[in-house]
């Protein structure tokens, strides 16, 4: 069967739509955030975000110790989760500023 221009043509433009579609999908500025929220929701496996907002001092002087009690005190993959957590969540934030500045 001889494929005529036209259809040539609609077969190569579906082709740069979907290659574009998966750019705009893939890109980083869309990775990260899925990949932060991710991390927290596996995070929440570890801890009880609800109780830490429970157990939050209404001092704010008690808050430091708080919070170096809480990081002393919990498992090693909470910590570990957290790290990564804010580390990627950081880094969004870095390249938005970056980004809009660029």
């Amino acid at each position: 069967m001889v494929t005529t221009y036209t259809q040539r043509q609609k077969r190569i433009m579906r082709r740069i739509y979907i290659v574009h579609a998966l750019r705009l999908v893939l890109s980083p500025m869309v990775i990260k955030p899925i990949v932060a929220l991710v991390l927290v929701l596996r995070l929440s496996r570890y801890v009880s975000f609800a109780h830490v907002f429970e157990n939050i001092p209404r001092d704010i002087g008690r808050l430091p110790k708080f919070v170096s009690s809480a990081f002393i005190n919990t498992e090693i993959a909470s910590l570990v989760l957290f790290a990564i957590t804010t580390f990627v969540a950081v880094w969004f934030v870095r390249d938005m500023f970056v980004r809009k500045m660029a």
